[in-house]
């Protein structure tokens, strides 16, 4: 069984990740530094980008570079103050897939990031027949 990842994220994020169509989101691994516009517009023209269909690239702040194949991630809608409690609503989803993208060795400024492909899981995939479900 794969690692348990735990993020709290922000409506955007959480919204994005829940709604995409494509079940494929990036994950900055480069630089520490965040992307300005200008580096956004050139990686979306990426091929990569372009034929997977990734719809956006998390900082490597809001999720794990480091998961993998089989890792679940349960999201937890941030509220205010990045405030959580027992109504945030939740999401959890399993990655399928994990590729990697390394940008050009010779920029300081090199893209790097990773991308995962995901199945949302609903409530039925922890519950099955015959399980005690936590009773």
């Amino acid at each position: 069984m794969g690692k348990i990842h735990f993020v709290n994220i922000d409506k955007i994020g959480f919204d994005v990740i829940k709604d995409n169509k494509n079940h494929c989101i990036g994950v900055d691994t480069g630089c520490d530094s965040s992307f300005d516009l200008k580096d956004l517009e050139r990686m979306s023209q990426f091929f990569i980008i372009k034929n997977v269909g990734i719809e956006n690239i998390f900082s490597n702040q809001a999720l794990p570079t480091s998961a993998h194949e089989g890792d679940f991630i349960l999201l937890s809608l941030a509220g205010e103050n990045d405030q959580l409690d027992n109504t945030s609503p939740r999401i959890t989803i399993r990655i399928n897939g994990v590729h990697h993208f390394q940008g050009r060795l010779d920029s300081l400024r090199e893209v790097n990031f990773s991308f995962y492909e995901y199945s949302l899981l609903t409530p039925e995939y922890f519950c099955y027949e015959g399980a005690d479900n936590g009773k």
